[in-house]
């Protein structure tokens, strides 16, 4: 949605927070409109495999999801499109659900990943397989759109368990500077830093032993462990140089 530009793509993009950003949601979903806006054209009508490209219409729910953030950040996940994803006014629509880690990185990584999440919502609606393994591999045919939106999104190195991987394009700054306004890149580069990050996950306090000889298994204390002792089946405390588990009892990997 350009400036000066009536809208021109498909689908009304809505946001909803989950993770109290309400200011930078209302920022990302003028993003997302505004990357539909440019990126849709460009796929409308173009023949992928023996499927004519579609575009997406109704709603798609952008949103910052502190679940996302939680779950998937150690995988290096930014955001991800669900299909059913959301329920407004009694109907059910697809969703793109980026990480509130992402809104520290760079505008452009924001962009381009929103861009690859749209893809994934034309690839739906022009019913082309364009992933496998319960959505998490990238085949040939993301390939393709990827191919179609190169002044957003370049094809990056390929991963083996994720197939075909993107990175935002050189071009995409540019897009950014003529269709963003400052004082709203501004916004969503600080969202992050104003908003507590995701609680870090709770380290484990117990290790799993098993014993080969006696064939028992135990839970122990892992200071206790550390300390060099373990926890014989009987629950007596002994030190492991002392006892056949010395060689015996592994922490189970």
């Amino acid at each position: 949605m350009g400036k000066g530009k009536e809208k021109q793509n498909s689908v009304k993009v809505e946001s909803f927070s989950t993770y109290g950003m309400g200011k930078a949601n209302g920022i990302v979903q003028l993003l997302t409109d505004k990357v539909a806006d440019a990126i849709f054209p460009k796929l409308e009508g173009q023949v992928i495999g023996k499927q004519i490209v579609k575009l997406p219409t109704g709603r798609i729910v952008v949103n910052i999801d502190s679940m996302t953030g939680s779950n998937a950040s150690a995988e290096g996940v930014r955001g991800f499109y669900t299909l059913n994803g959301w329920s407004v006014e009694g109907e059910i629509t697809p969703s793109i659900s980026l990480t509130p880690q992402l809104l520290s990185r760079p505008i452009a990584d924001s962009t381009a990943t929103i861009a690859h999440e749209l893809l994934h919502a034309v690839a739906h609606a022009s019913d082309i397989q364009d992933t496998s393994r319960q959505g998490r591999y990238h085949n040939k045919n993301f390939g393709k759109l990827v191919d179609l939106v190169p002044d957003f999104l370049v094809r990056d190195v390929e991963d083996k368990k994720i197939g075909v991987t993107t990175k935002a394009s050189a071009k995409v700054a540019i897009w950014i500077k003529e269709e963003i306004g400052e004082d709203e890149v501004k916004c969503l580069t600080e969202a992050y830093r104003l908003t507590p990050p995701p609680k870090a996950p709770r380290e484990a306090t117990t290790v799993k032993l098993g014993c080969p000889l006696c064939k028992n298994k135990v839970t122990q204390s892992l200071t206790l462990f550390k300390g060099g002792y373990v926890l014989l089946c009987n629950g007596d405390a002994r030190q492991v140089e002392t006892m056949h588990e010395s060689k015996a009892m592994k922490p189970r990997g």
